[in-house]
Protein backbone atom coordinates (compact mmCIF):
# COMPACT_ATOMS: atom_id res chain seq x y z
CA UNK A 1 0.00 0.00 0.00
CA UNK A 2 1.01 3.56 -0.59
CA UNK A 3 -0.11 7.04 0.34
CA UNK A 4 -2.26 9.18 -1.92
CA UNK A 5 -0.06 11.87 -3.51
CA UNK A 6 -2.93 14.39 -3.34
CA UNK A 7 -4.10 14.05 0.28
CA UNK A 8 -1.48 11.79 1.95
CA UNK A 9 -4.16 9.26 2.84
CA UNK A 10 -2.46 5.97 3.79
CA UNK A 11 -3.27 2.66 2.16
CA UNK A 12 -4.66 4.13 -1.05
CA UNK A 13 -5.02 1.57 -3.80
CA UNK A 14 -3.50 2.29 -7.20
CA UNK A 15 -6.88 2.73 -8.87
CA UNK A 16 -8.73 5.25 -6.66
CA UNK A 17 -8.24 7.08 -3.32
CA UNK A 18 -11.12 6.43 -0.93
CA UNK A 19 -10.40 9.68 0.94
CA UNK A 20 -10.19 12.38 -1.84
CA UNK A 21 -11.51 10.41 -4.83
CA UNK A 22 -8.41 10.88 -6.97
CA UNK A 23 -8.30 8.49 -9.96
CA UNK A 24 -4.49 8.27 -9.80
CA UNK A 25 -3.52 8.46 -6.10
CA UNK A 26 -0.14 6.77 -6.45
CA UNK A 27 1.16 8.97 -9.26
CA UNK A 28 1.86 6.17 -11.71
CA UNK A 29 1.73 6.72 -15.45
CA UNK A 30 1.32 10.49 -16.09
CA UNK A 31 0.35 11.42 -12.55
CA UNK A 32 2.28 13.96 -10.47
CA UNK A 33 5.60 14.54 -12.20
CA UNK A 34 4.69 12.46 -15.23
CA UNK A 35 3.01 15.44 -16.92
CA UNK A 36 6.11 17.53 -16.44
CA UNK A 37 8.24 14.94 -18.19
CA UNK A 38 5.80 14.84 -21.09
CA UNK A 39 5.92 18.63 -21.44
CA UNK A 40 9.72 18.63 -21.37
CA UNK A 41 9.83 15.96 -24.08
CA UNK A 42 7.43 18.02 -26.21
CA UNK A 43 9.55 21.19 -25.77
CA UNK A 44 12.68 19.22 -26.73
CA UNK A 45 11.03 17.92 -29.90
CA UNK A 46 9.88 21.40 -30.94
CA UNK A 47 13.35 22.80 -30.29
CA UNK A 48 14.98 20.06 -32.36
CA UNK A 49 12.59 20.62 -35.27
CA UNK A 50 13.20 24.38 -35.28
CA UNK A 51 16.99 23.97 -35.22
CA UNK A 52 16.97 21.40 -38.04
CA UNK A 53 14.81 23.58 -40.28
CA UNK A 54 17.03 26.58 -39.53
CA UNK A 55 20.13 24.61 -40.55
CA UNK A 56 18.52 23.62 -43.85
CA UNK A 57 17.66 27.23 -44.58
CA UNK A 58 21.25 28.30 -43.96
CA UNK A 59 22.63 25.43 -46.07
CA UNK A 60 20.29 26.03 -48.99
CA UNK A 61 20.68 29.76 -49.31
CA UNK A 62 23.85 31.80 -49.08
CA UNK A 63 21.86 34.75 -50.41
CA UNK A 64 20.07 34.99 -47.06
CA UNK A 65 23.44 35.62 -45.42
CA UNK A 66 24.27 38.20 -48.11
CA UNK A 67 20.92 39.89 -47.56
CA UNK A 68 21.57 40.05 -43.83
CA UNK A 69 25.03 41.57 -44.40
CA UNK A 70 23.59 44.09 -46.87
CA UNK A 71 20.84 44.94 -44.42
CA UNK A 72 23.39 45.41 -41.65
CA UNK A 73 25.51 47.68 -43.88
CA UNK A 74 22.46 49.75 -44.80
CA UNK A 75 21.48 50.06 -41.14
CA UNK A 76 25.00 51.23 -40.27
CA UNK A 77 24.84 53.78 -43.09
CA UNK A 78 21.46 55.02 -41.86
CA UNK A 79 22.79 55.25 -38.31
CA UNK A 80 25.87 57.13 -39.57
CA UNK A 81 23.67 59.51 -41.59
CA UNK A 82 21.43 60.00 -38.57
CA UNK A 83 24.45 60.79 -36.39
CA UNK A 84 25.75 63.21 -39.04
CA UNK A 85 22.36 64.93 -39.13
CA UNK A 86 22.34 65.24 -35.34
CA UNK A 87 25.83 66.71 -35.38
CA UNK A 88 24.83 69.19 -38.10
CA UNK A 89 21.75 70.18 -36.06
CA UNK A 90 23.89 70.73 -32.96
CA UNK A 91 26.37 72.82 -34.95
CA UNK A 92 23.50 74.91 -36.38
CA UNK A 93 22.05 75.38 -32.88
CA UNK A 94 25.44 76.48 -31.55
CA UNK A 95 25.90 78.92 -34.45
CA UNK A 96 22.40 80.31 -33.82
CA UNK A 97 23.15 80.68 -30.08
CA UNK A 98 26.45 82.44 -30.77
CA UNK A 99 24.82 84.69 -33.36
CA UNK A 100 22.01 85.52 -30.94
CA UNK A 101 24.52 86.30 -28.18
CA UNK A 102 26.51 88.56 -30.53
CA UNK A 103 23.36 90.41 -31.63
CA UNK A 104 22.28 90.85 -28.00
CA UNK A 105 25.75 92.14 -27.15
CA UNK A 106 25.67 94.57 -30.11
CA UNK A 107 22.23 95.82 -29.06
CA UNK A 108 23.49 96.23 -25.50
CA UNK A 109 26.54 98.16 -26.67
CA UNK A 110 24.50 100.35 -29.00
CA UNK A 111 21.99 101.02 -26.21
CA UNK A 112 24.82 101.94 -23.84
CA UNK A 113 26.26 104.27 -26.47
CA UNK A 114 22.93 106.05 -26.97
CA UNK A 115 22.36 106.69 -23.27
CA UNK A 116 23.27 110.22 -22.28
CA UNK A 117 25.09 110.95 -19.07
CA UNK A 118 21.85 111.88 -17.32
CA UNK A 119 18.11 111.45 -17.73
CA UNK A 120 15.41 109.03 -16.63
CA UNK A 121 14.51 105.43 -17.41
CA UNK A 122 11.87 102.81 -16.59
CA UNK A 123 12.65 99.43 -15.00
CA UNK A 124 11.92 96.52 -17.37
CA UNK A 125 13.11 93.71 -15.06
CA UNK A 126 10.75 92.28 -12.48
CA UNK A 127 13.40 93.15 -9.87
CA UNK A 128 16.19 95.63 -10.65
CA UNK A 129 18.78 95.60 -7.86
CA UNK A 130 20.98 98.39 -6.53
CA UNK A 131 24.76 97.90 -6.35
CA UNK A 132 27.24 99.53 -3.95
CA UNK A 133 29.68 100.18 -6.82
CA UNK A 134 29.60 99.73 -10.58
CA UNK A 135 30.56 96.09 -10.05
CA UNK A 136 28.29 93.04 -10.47
CA UNK A 137 29.71 91.51 -7.26
CA UNK A 138 28.43 94.34 -5.00
CA UNK A 139 24.66 93.75 -5.27
CA UNK A 140 22.60 94.95 -2.31
CA UNK A 141 19.23 93.75 -1.08
CA UNK A 142 17.53 96.96 -2.25
CA UNK A 143 15.63 96.83 -5.52
CA UNK A 144 12.86 98.40 -7.59
CA UNK A 145 10.21 96.62 -9.62
CA UNK A 146 9.14 96.64 -13.24
CA UNK A 147 7.54 99.90 -14.39
CA UNK A 148 9.12 102.16 -11.76
CA UNK A 149 11.05 105.22 -13.00
CA UNK A 150 14.47 106.37 -11.86
CA UNK A 151 16.58 109.45 -12.54
CA UNK A 152 20.14 108.65 -13.47
CA UNK A 153 23.04 111.04 -13.05
CA UNK A 154 25.92 109.28 -14.81
CA UNK A 155 26.91 105.97 -16.34
CA UNK A 156 29.93 103.73 -15.94
CA UNK A 157 30.20 100.76 -18.34
CA UNK A 158 27.10 98.59 -17.88
CA UNK A 159 25.89 100.62 -14.88
CA UNK A 160 24.04 103.88 -14.25
CA UNK A 161 24.05 105.83 -11.00
CA UNK A 162 20.42 106.54 -10.07
CA UNK A 163 18.24 108.45 -7.64
CA UNK A 164 14.96 106.78 -6.72
CA UNK A 165 12.17 108.17 -4.56
CA UNK A 166 9.13 106.15 -3.51
CA UNK A 167 6.61 107.28 -0.86
CA UNK A 168 9.06 109.76 0.65
CA UNK A 169 11.89 107.20 0.77
CA UNK A 170 15.02 108.19 -1.14
CA UNK A 171 17.55 105.62 -2.42
CA UNK A 172 20.54 106.08 -4.67
CA UNK A 173 23.16 103.75 -6.07
CA UNK A 174 24.39 101.90 -9.12
CA UNK A 175 22.03 99.77 -11.21
CA UNK A 176 22.49 97.67 -14.34
CA UNK A 177 21.60 99.43 -17.59
CA UNK A 178 20.18 96.13 -18.91
CA UNK A 179 17.40 96.29 -16.25
CA UNK A 180 15.97 99.47 -17.86
CA UNK A 181 14.21 100.70 -20.98
CA UNK A 182 12.68 103.94 -22.27
CA UNK A 183 15.74 106.05 -21.61
CA UNK A 184 14.80 109.71 -21.72
CA UNK A 185 17.14 112.64 -21.64
CA UNK A 186 15.02 114.74 -19.32
CA UNK A 187 16.32 117.85 -17.65
CA UNK A 188 17.09 117.00 -14.03
CA UNK A 189 15.55 119.33 -11.45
Amino acid sequence: MAKCIHCDYPYASSSKCTNCGSDNPTGSSLGKGGGVIGILVLIFIIYAIENNSGDKKNDNSSSTKDKKETSTKKEKERTSESNDNRIEEKVEEKVEENTKEKVEEEVKVSTNDKIQDSGSATAKSSTAYFYATADINTRSSKYIVKGQDVKFLRKNGDFIYVNFTYQNYFTEGWMLISDFENFRNDQLN
